[in-house]
This record gives structure tokens, sequence and C-alpha cells, in this order.
């Protein structure tokens, strides 16, 4: 019997206004049902700062065959899709500039309010498409990883399954990350040249690059620090060292792609699967850093609202958007109940919409969501999914935020619910991966391709059960991870 929830994954750090800001749309709104031909139902719960997201198995599936029988058609879905995701990132783009140069603390509760309902709106007409490409990824995979492992088994070459993903599956745009390098790169390459750092002329494009970039590791950060001028001087140090690294062109990556179809002999229909998944593991990219940079104009108005009502951090992480602006207008807020939420807090999103704190919220959990896994127990080996083959050793070090960070060091474990833009200076240092969660099309595995590191995702528990200090052996090429040492 199938389930009638398929658990997604886990992560941190999410606050509630995120998930509805970005989730409402495709589980609720006739648009959505237009473009797809069916809503996507889905739940989400916090077990304190975890989110775990559940889609309706049902609504998966059908969504999965549309997508695919969509792009074998050769319809102008895929077109439609990124000029979505290009003009609505443009306009959420454009009202997070002007947010960023409004003063809040001179501002009125009516106009931080009408601030807040116009990026809302412009949040939503984003957020209604960005998760087709998300949940179209694993449509993709369905077909695609199975394919490629049967061609390259047929020739003994499954060793080459990462590389040879990773050029099938190539988008030629550039990611907001490769943007923000070059940018630093025209200035690193003027002190290489003997420019002095202290410079104004120095000083000045310093200045400027923070402007424009300050955003890009944001996340879902509420509240969070941006990026500052250190932060990229660290980086500009990086550069020095080790210069910019050169990436191939879209001729060369074509060459690529046109040989191993004529030596694997990809018929036309999976080749025509491989360029789609090139197209939206770009344009989750592209979401991604708009909404980076989104998240960190909303934290002025936000940041506002928790000054002037003397919010705590326990209230405004778990406050809807809906709470925040009933504030504005005036209206009561039950910050007690809302205290609650840190506990068990339930939104589900199934043709009707619902919250359920307390026991109530327990009670759905248990006859609902057998899955999950809060208390799973662990193997002795955690075992995974193979996203770039390889062997490691080293020790673990367990990444939950952006604050952590600084804890790896060159040769650790990187061990993660999922990686994310913000964690590449982390992940340049490690020598391998490991997540709970993930496809072969998350950013775990695309950077681990990338870079040519060992990456073992899905294991679903490697936070849970792992410890910094832990020295493990990850080999990713049968997607396996032992602990050769407990940390103490």
């Amino acid at each position: 019997m199938v389930e009638k929830w398929w658990h997604w994954l886990e992560r941190e750090d999410i606050p509630v206004i995120y998930a509805e800001l970005r989730d409402r749309g495709h589980a609720f709104d006739e648009k959505y049902r237009d473009f797809t031909g069916g809503l996507l139902g889905d739940v989400f719960v916090w077990k304190g700062k975890v989110l775990y997201i559940y889609y309706k198995h049902q609504d998966m599936k059908e969504f999965k065959e549309f997508f695919v029988t969509e792009i074998i058609s050769e319809s102008d879905f895929l077109d439609k899709l990124k000029g979505f995701h290009m003009d609505f990132g443009e306009e959420l783009i454009k009202i997070s500039k002007d947010i960023e140069n409004k003063n809040f603390s001179k501002l009125d509760n009516k106009k931080i309010l009408k601030i807040l309902n116009e990026f809302e709106s412009k949040y939503y007409n984003l957020a209604l498409y960005t998760y087709i490409p998300v949940i179209g990824t694993f449509a993709l995979e369905d077909v695609l990883v199975p394919y490629l492992k049967d061609k390259l088994s047929e020739k003994g070459q499954q060793n080459k399954y990462g590389d040879y993903f990773s050029i099938l599956s190539h988008h030629p745009g550039k990611s907001w990350k490769r943007m923000e390098e070059e940018a630093l790169w025209k200035i690193t390459s003027q002190i290489k040249k003997g420019k002095e750092i202290s410079d104004s002329e120095m000083q000045n494009a310093l200045n400027n690059h923070v402007k424009d970039f300050c955003w890009i590791e944001t996340a879902y950060q509420l509240l969070g620090k941006p990026l500052n001028k250190d932060d990229f001087i660290k980086e500009m140090d990086v550069q020095i060292e080790k210069g910019l690294e050169k990436m191939p062109t879209e001729e060369e990556m074509n060459r690529k792609f046109d040989k191993i179809v004529k030596e694997l002999k990809i018929d036309r229909e999976h080749q025509l699967l491989f360029r789609a998944l090139g197209l939206i593991i770009y344009l989750k990219e592209y979401r991604d850093g708009v909404y980076n940079w989104a998240h960190y104009a909303l934290n002025y108005p936000i940041a506002e609202v928790v000054k002037r009502f003397s919010l705590e951090k326990k209230s405004y992480f778990f406050m809807k958007f809906s709470e925040f602006k009933k504030l504005l207008e005036g209206a009561k807020v039950d910050l007690d109940e809302i205290g609650k939420r840190d506990k068990y807090f339930v939104w589900l999103c199934d043709r009707k919409e619902s919250y359920l704190t307390g026991r109530k919220a327990e009670e759905f959990i248990e006859k609902e969501l057998d899955s999950l896994n809060i208390n799973k127990e662990f193997n002795k080996i955690l075992e995974g999914n193979v996203a770039s083959p390889g062997f490691a050793k080293g020790r673990v070090k367990i990444i939950h935020n952006e604050s952590e960070l600084g804890k790896v060091k060159e040769g650790d474990i990187l061990v993660a619910y999922m990686t994310k833009p913000s964690y590449i200076s982390a992940m340049k240092k490690a020598a391998a991966f490991v997540t709970n969660e993930g496809g072969v099309t998350c950013h775990a595995a695309i950077v681990s391709r990338e870079m040519k590191k060992p990456c073992v995702i899905g294991t679903k528990i490697a936070t849970k059960v792992l410890h910094d200090g832990d020295l493990v052996e990850v080999d990713a090429n049968r997607g396996i991870v032992r602990i050769l040492e407990k940390a103490g």
C-alpha cells in the first residue's frame, strides 16, 4: 500500500513566513493548476527549528507523468516556465532594491504594511512557478538516473557516472555565485598587478561589490547578518592564492555532450530530457539567488516590526506572514499561542488549509506521517545514494546553518541536512560531503561533481547519528559511510 505522504526533506532554520510565501501557490492557486494540470498537496512540520516537508504521493505521481510528457512532446511548456522565472524574478529584484533604500524607522505602520503587501504579491508571483523545477527534477531523475547507469554498465564504465551526468545536465547560464566571483576578480586582479587595497579606488570598488552582493548567502536566514567587506576580502585572499577557476565554454560542453550521446547511443527522447534537466537546474539556482536577495531585503521591514513590537526570536521565527501584518494593522496577535509552536507546528495544505499545534499536531503526525523519522534507529553503516564517486576519510563537521561554516577545515567531511550556495566556502575545504536529503540534482550533488569530490546524499539520518570529530570513511562509489572512530 502506497503511503499518502512522501517525505521530501528535513532542514533547519526555515522560518514559517518563508515556507508560507514560497509554497502556498502550488497547493491552492488555479493558475498553477491551469499550467501544470493539477495541484500539489503538502504538509510542513516544524519540530523545534527543524522543518519536515511532505508531498502528496498521488499529486507527485500525476505531476511527474505530466512533466515528462510535456518535455518529450516538445511543447512550449519549458519556454513559458523560463519566462515566468525571468519576468517575475526581475520584478522581485526590483522591489527588493527599493526596500533596501528605505529608512523603516521613519515609516509609520501603514506604510510598512503597504510595502509588505507589495513584497508579498511580487514574491508570490515568482513562487507560484519556482517549485515546478524543484519537483520536476524528481520526475527526470526517475527516468535519467537508471537510464544512464544502465548505459554505462553495458560498457563497464560505471565509474564515469558522475562526470557524464554532470556534462549531460549542464546548462550554460551563469550562477549568481559565479557572477559574484567574476565581479570580485576584477578587483583582485588589480591587487595582483600591484594596486594597494587601501587605495581609494580599490576601496570604492570593494564597497560597491559589498552593496551588490552582500545578500548572496542570506538563504532563509531571518534577521541574519549579510556578508561584509571582511568576508569578501577573505574571498579575495583565496583568489590571489588560487586564481579564478576557468569554466568550460558552451561550445566545449556541447562537444562533450555530443560525444557522450554518440558513445552511449542516447536516443532523442533522453537527449531532450537531459537538456531539460540542465535548464531546470539553472532555473533552480536562479530562483535561489533571487530569493536570497528578497530575503535580505525583507529583513529590513521585519527587523523594524520586531523592534517596534518587542518580539522575541521564539515568536518571530514561528509567526505567519499574516501575523506580522496584523500587528501593523493594530490587531491582536496571540504570542502565547505562537510560543507553543516550537514543540510541534503543522501547516497542512491539502485542498484545504489548516494549522495545528500542541496535541492536535502530534495526533496528526502519529496518524498521517509515520515516516517522520524523528526517532529513527541508526544502523551501523549509513547508506545513501551516490552523487559523485570517490573515496575519502576525515573528521566529521556537522553544519546546521551558516554560523557553523567556520568549523570546517581542510580535509574534513562536511555533513548537513542539505547544502546550499552559502556553504561553498566550507565545501571547498572539505574532502567529501554527506547529506540527509537530496537527489542527483541537489546542490551538494552538482557542486561535488564540479569539484570532483566524493558525495553521498539521501542518508536521511547523517546529522542525527554523526557528531563533530567522528572519524569516518566515505565510500561514494557504493554510497556508504562508515564510522571508524567516535569522537571522545
